[in-house]
């Protein structure tokens, strides 16, 4: 007797550990296009943005100007201004990302069904902001300090939509 009880509760050991340890159905992948996918162009140089993007369809050379102080702004836009990428020091400080509806009040914005499928739209997993400083107005969003970027800045969103992203990489802009 003695031993078909500990073959019992042997083969319900065996049974718990298999069933304990058997693949969870995985959830579903939301199918979220990433329109671009931001960390890339952290600090890289304007030779290195033509490589990845090509030729920009328009260079501007400005001064970002705060109080007495100015920094040279060479922005490079691409893709009817819906990409507009700021070096300094030539080096991407700044990625504004612009809906269609941004230029075209008959243009789509951009939309999404969670402020998680945001980040997943330019190439930020949400666990990777696990620790940023997030500010959520619920009309504008912005997360600070996390892996390489600065801040990520959304600012404007209503109805699940918005036309304007702002990323940067470094203090320049804040």
């Amino acid at each position: 007797k003695i031993g078909m009880k500990k073959a019992i509760l042997a083969a319900l050991i065996v049974t718990s550990l298999l069933y304990g340890c058997s693949q969870k159905e995985p959830e579903p992948q939301k199918n979220i296009e990433t329109i671009l996918d931001v960390q890339e162009f952290c600090g890289i140089s304007e030779a290195q943005l033509i490589e990845k993007m090509g030729e920009p369809e328009s260079r501007e050379e400005w001064n970002y100007e705060v109080g007495n102080l100015y920094s040279p702004i060479i922005s490079c836009f691409y893709n009817n201004n819906r990409f507009e990428f700021m070096l300094n020091n030539d080096q991407v400080q700044r990625i504004s990302i612009h809906a269609d509806s941004y230029n075209h009040t008959d243009g789509e914005p951009f939309t999404f069904e969670s402020k998680d499928d945001i980040l997943l739209m330019f190439g930020i997993a949400p666990e990777n902001i696990k620790y940023a400083k997030k500010v959520d107005t619920n009309s504008a969003l912005r997360y600070r300090d996390f892996g390489n970027i600065k801040s990520f800045w959304v600012p404007m969103y209503e109805d699940n939509s918005f036309d304007e992203v702002k990323v940067d990489f470094s203090d320049l802009f804040q």
